[in-house]
């Protein structure tokens, strides 16, 4: 190993005789043996490290010493680091960079290599600042006489990250503090930080539900329809004017090594659901629009759909009905005879090629979601022989049925 510094200030030193020193000598010979000379001995400089006031991870960190030296002189400073040999754990735990008992790093075997250029302080940062290190500090006399400061054992500490909870759908409308029953809502990540731009992995919980909810607490994996990433999150909440609690946790990978440990950044966020609406059917949803269809062919099969629902968070055609939230019940009848039941649930009936010229078909279309009861009460109350019946709402009508006329 390199040893670019001159003397071990704790082995032997040679009398060291300055200018000074040959001038009294001199004078010494004019004294003819009167006089007594006594030769100075250099004594080493003295010198300690200053540690910065707070050190974090991944930064840049500045050290300093203080320096004095008993003959007035004035020393260099040598500097070096060492740090924890790889493999030693994450952010170096469990190792010490320092590697010294006692006043061993007095000993010159124990010295690192050190530069050759003196510096008046020096610089710390990464990758070395990543976990625990070793800082070195030399000084050096004029005349040569080094002496190391005790070594300075340096653990940067880790910032935890900050956890922050986004939602991203439903996009609410402005001031709005309720999500639409049944939606689904679709929480991210994305916008938590660390200060050392560390990875980070997120653990998502339902830590609250309401009663008569039928999603598990703490276990509820969530679900999108658009693909997730590593950092979303799903929920459909199933009651109406309640609040569910969500709570995200944040962590980076050196939370487990920090010593004493960082804990884990927590957030939680409370989610209020609005009362459940109905879903409405609407002319414009419907294929075909209109109600009376004059000149239908009777060898062509006619085809009836409902295009799409308003409602708030039901899925509504094409997204599927698998879900099981929306029902449609369809009814056919031959003017003017009663209609018959005729199936329910998919949002599309087919009339068959079995009418004749002349014929009128009436076909209805009625539309229930998970409260099927308050749907029944109000389109009983319009009765059998109303084309359209639903819910008023203000002005307009919220209609849960709809019926068309073929005429062939």
């Amino acid at each position: 190993m390199a040893q670019p510094l001159l003397h071990d200030p704790f082995s032997p030193r040679p009398r060291v005789v300055s200018s000074v020193g040959v001038l009294v000598a001199m004078a010494a010979l004019f004294c003819g043996g009167g006089c007594l000379y006594i030769d100075p001995v250099n004594r080493p400089p003295v010198v300690q490290i200053n540690p910065p006031s707070q050190i974090w991870r991944r930064q840049i960190f500045n050290f300093t010493a203080s320096v004095s030296d008993p003959n007035g002189d004035i020393p260099n400073l040598y500097w070096t680091h060492t740090t924890c040999p790889n493999g030693s754990g994450v952010g170096g735990a469990n190792c010490d960079p320092c590697q010294l008992l006692g006043k061993d790093y007095r000993d010159r075997s124990s010295w690192p290599s050190t530069p050759r250029d003196p510096h008046p302080s020096y610089d710390v940062g990464p990758p070395d600042s990543d976990g625990p290190f070793c800082v070195w500090a030399f000084a050096t006399d004029q005349q040569g006489a080094t002496t190391p400061a005790s070594p300075l054992r340096v653990t940067p500490q880790n910032h935890p990250p900050v956890a922050a909870i986004t939602m991203l759908e439903p996009i609410l409308a402005p001031g709005a503090t309720e999500v639409p029953m049944y939606s689904e809502i679709e929480f991210t990540a994305a916008d938590s930080v660390d200060a050392e731009n560390d990875d980070l992995t997120f653990v998502w919980e339902l830590l609250h539900t309401p009663p008569g909810s039928s999603l598990p607490e703490k276990t509820y994996p969530g679900t999108c329809s658009q693909p997730q990433t590593a950092s979303s999150w799903c929920l459909v909440p199933d009651v109406e004017g309640q609040t569910y609690t969500v709570q995200l946790t944040a962590k980076d990978p050196y939370a487990a090594a920090d010593d004493p440990p960082v804990p884990p950044s927590t957030l939680t966020r409370q989610i209020r659901v609005a009362a459940d609406q109905l879903p409405c059917l609407v002319p414009t949803n419907l294929d075909p629009q209109v109600a009376s269809i004059a000149g239908v062919d009777p060898s062509v099969p006619k085809a009836l759909s409902v295009i799409r629902v308003d409602d708030d968070g039901d899925p509504s055609p094409p997204r599927g009905m698998s879900s099981g939230r929306l029902h449609f019940n369809w009814f056919k009848g031959l003017a003017p005879g009663p209609l018959e039941f005729i199936g329910n649930d998919v949002p599309t009936y087919t009339v068959n090629p079995e009418y004749s010229l002349g014929d009128e078909v009436v076909v209805r279309v009625e539309i229930f979601d998970r409260k099927p009861d308050r749907i029944k009460a109000i389109l009983q109350q319009c009765g059998d022989d109303k084309d359209t019946c639903g819910e008023l709402n203000g002005q307009s009508v919220c209609n849960q049925r709809m019926t068309w006329h073929l005429h062939y």
